[in-house]
């Protein structure tokens, strides 16, 4: 089993024990989701999976570290997650019907592997979390929010369909 986690550079993954903290970290756009950063999601929520309790059926590997049971989402900075960047958004009027499937194909894998994720899965939400953070917000097992947190389609009021 390949034990070596896969390079992020705009989220980031810490494992203590049988817990993964998976943590959105582009604070400067509310953590909102590009291209890259749904790639790299996915490329850690299958790491993660490989990993965990669930799937090896073993609670250590042969070296005595545990495996994952509990996977913890959050974003770094005063926001969860402001949904799709919106440098995406308008990239996408410049692609082929092909490419902007392809991206919204990647963005439902990311979804779906949340949603169907062997570890228990914890969401720390602050701030807001808008269109496809209101997305991952719903892909988990529980969400613990602070009292102003704001959780929206906003998308809805452009005429866009939700995430």
């Amino acid at each position: 089993m390949a034990d070596e986690l896969p390079h992020a550079e705009l989220c980031s993954i810490d494992i203590e024990g049988p817990v993964a903290r998976l943590t959105l970290t582009r604070s400067d756009v509310f953590n909102a989701m590009n291209i890259q950063m749904i790639s790299e999601i996915i490329s850690l929520l299958d790491w993660t999976e490989k990993r965990s309790v669930a799937s090896t059926g073993n609670l250590v590997d042969e070296s005595g570290h545990p495996f994952v049971r509990v996977l913890v989402f959050s974003g770094d900075g005063r926001h969860f997650c402001a949904g799709a960047d919106i440098n995406m958004m308008r990239d996408a009027g410049a692609k082929s019907p092909e490419e902007n499937r392809i991206d919204s194909e990647r963005l439902d894998r990311l979804f779906n592997t949340l949603w169907a994720h062997p570890c228990f899965t914890i969401g720390v939400v602050q701030g807001v979390a808008l269109g496809g953070g209101a997305g991952l917000v719903a892909c988990l097992d529980h969400v613990i929010v602070e009292p102003r947190t704001r959780i929206a389609l906003s998308e809805g009021k452009l005429g866009i369909l939700p995430a």
